[in-house]
Order: C-alpha cells, then structure tokens, then sequence
C-alpha cells in the first residue's frame, strides 16, 4: 500500500518548505566561504612572514659574514695609516697618532650606526598589502546586515 506513493510525495513530506532550505544553505554557504576565505589569508598571512624571516636571516648571514671580513681590513688599514702618518710627520708620537686615527674611525663608526638605527625604525616586517586584505575581510564579514544596502 505504502509503495503505491510516488517518490516525490514521500520527500516532500520530510522536507521544510523549499524557501527556508534555500535561504539556510545560503547563508550556510556564505559562512563557510568566509571562514575558509579567513583561514587562506591566515595561512598566507604565516607564509608572508615565514618567508621574509627566510630573507632576512639570508641577508643577516651575509652582512655578518661582510662586516668581520671588513673590520678586519679596517683593523689592519688603521694600522698601516697610523704608521705611515708616524713615518710622514715624526715629530708626533705613534701612540698620538692611535689616538688620531682610533678617534677618526670611532666618529665614523658612530655615523654608520646611528644612520643603521634610523633606518631599522623605518622598516615594517608585516606584509602590509595580506594584513590590509584581512582587515577588509574581517570588517566586511563583521559588519551588520542591513536590507536593501551594501
């Protein structure tokens, strides 16, 4: 008796209303989309910074590698200037020539450094354009609802 019933009878009484299923599994969808939409951006939010870390260790490794072999060469110039300013003026004492040229290259060392420390401050290591993206995302997907606007 209950095989005489066609299928489409039978599914329609276990089914809510076709508007409300449609309009559930919108916003439904909706939802999941942003939350993966959030997850993507997180992720490359974390490969953004991994990468630059990557870069700058490469960079550090490099400059640290740079400035030994350089202050080695500064070393062994300073005493090579100091001693051929003793050999060109006599008259003043090879330790008052040190001092000369230990003077001039610490004032240039000072120079260098604070020039290094004004560009550090200036330097950003977040990604600004992914945090931007996810700053829009998270406004657009917290922002209330209203009918008939954006």
């Amino acid at each position: 008796m209950a095989t005489n019933v066609p299928d489409s009878c039978r599914s329609a009484e276990a089914l809510p209303p076709a508007g409300e299923t449609s309009v559930t599994s919108l916003v439904t969808g909706i939802v999941n989309d942003a939350q993966e939409l959030l997850k993507q951006q997180v992720a490359l939010l974390k490969h953004d910074i991994r990468s630059d870390i990557r870069q700058t260790k490469e960079a550090l490794t490099s400059l640290a590698v740079g400035g030994a072999t350089a202050a080695l060469g500064a070393i062994l110039l300073s005493f090579m200037l100091v001693h051929l300013l003793y050999w060109l003026v006599p008259a003043v004492p090879l330790w008052g020539w040190f001092g000369i040229v230990g003077a001039a290259v610490t004032i240039i060392g000072a120079i260098l450094i604070y020039a290094g420390v004004r560009r550090m401050t200036e330097l950003n290591p977040l990604p600004e354009n992914t945090v931007e993206a996810m700053r829009e995302n998270l406004r657009w997907t917290t922002r209330p609802s209203t009918s008939g606007s954006r």
